[in-house]
């Protein structure tokens, strides 16, 4: 019976698949609004599809509990994420510099379109494309460095000092897909292979004293935004690797134990009620903790 069942259900999923688009491809953001923004209702979007719904409905719910984090999973608030104290250290052949941040804090993370996320059921495929319209980093910093560029002439030159943190990141693009395995009687589901491409259009920099407030101050901040721009887009790769690397291992961690069967249990059998999504259910209500550095 067990096994009837299984057949059954395998190939009403084949079949939902091949209902769909090009390629057997599930669209989560329907054409009909090719981009989300998930500051809107997202509930004004008829859904095409059950899973499509649900998909939706959890992004909505994802971004909404963003204010006071995930404390089950170990997740602090991320919107904003606080951080009270962060070191950096880089030391190359010309430059040495330490640096601590205090009351360091990102802003944005929950401000953010779906512009692609579709669902490949056969190749086991998530295609995604999220863009954040701000993402606006500040705090206080120290800073210590050293610059050793004209070091043939005997020359090195010293700074030491303090000040505001405020840099923004805009038009960030975040997009790649992830293949994943979901065992339908034993085992975990599982990310196997992740790749994302990120992309700055902007980057805003007002460090406050870099050399003073003056003419040298506004071109150290000119130079720290191409820099950031250039760092990031000619770097594909790398980051992606380390998004990789930091992501993928913690994901799999909290999927341990989830079979295909929890997922379709979650999917088909879970309160999909309009009321429920576009509603606040006092139990899900989200109370952001205090600023603490108010």
């Amino acid at each position: 019976m067990r096994f009837i069942v299984v057949v059954v259900v395998l190939l009403a999923i084949t079949a939902l698949a091949l209902a769909d688009i090009e390629d057997n491809e599930i669209d989560l953001v329907p054409e009909e609004s090719s981009t989300v923004e998930v500051d809107s209702p997202i509930s004004e979007i008829k859904p095409r599809f059950i899973i499509s719904w649900q998909v939706r409905r959890l992004l909505k719910r994802l971004r909404k509990q963003m204010p006071c984090g995930f404390p089950d999973q170990g997740i602090p608030p991320l919107a904003p994420y606080r951080l009270e104290e962060l070191k950096y250290d880089l030391q190359t052949s010309i430059l040495e510099t330490f640096n601590e941040i205090f009351h360091f804090k990102i802003d944005g993370l929950d401000n953010f379109k779906i512009k692609k996320f579709t669902l490949n059921l056969i190749k086991r495929r998530i295609q995604f494309d999220f863009l954040f319209k701000k993402i606006k980093f500040t705090g206080k910093y120290t800073t210590d460095t050293l610059l050793n560029a004209m070091n043939s002439l005997g020359i090195k030159l010293s700074y030491e000092g303090k000040g505001d943190l405020d840099l923004s990141l805009e038009k960030m693009s975040l997009k790649g897909e992830l293949k994943y395995k979901l065992p339908v009687l034993f085992g975990s589901a599982k990310i196997t292979e992740f790749y994302a491409l990120l992309t700055i259009e902007k980057c805003k920099s007002n460090i406050s004293e870099l050399g003073g407030n003056g003419k040298l101050n506004r071109l150290l901040n000119d130079k720290i935004e191409s820099s950031i721009v250039d760092g990031i887009n000619d770097n594909q790769d790398d980051i992606s690797a380390k998004m990789e690397e930091m992501f993928v291992p913690k994901v799999n961690k909290a999927l341990k134990g989830i079979n295909f069967w929890d997922i379709w249990d979650k999917i088909f059998n879970g309160d999909s009620s309009e009321e429920e999504v576009d509603g606040d259910d006092d139990d899900d209500i989200c109370i952001p903790p205090p600023d603490p550095w108010a």
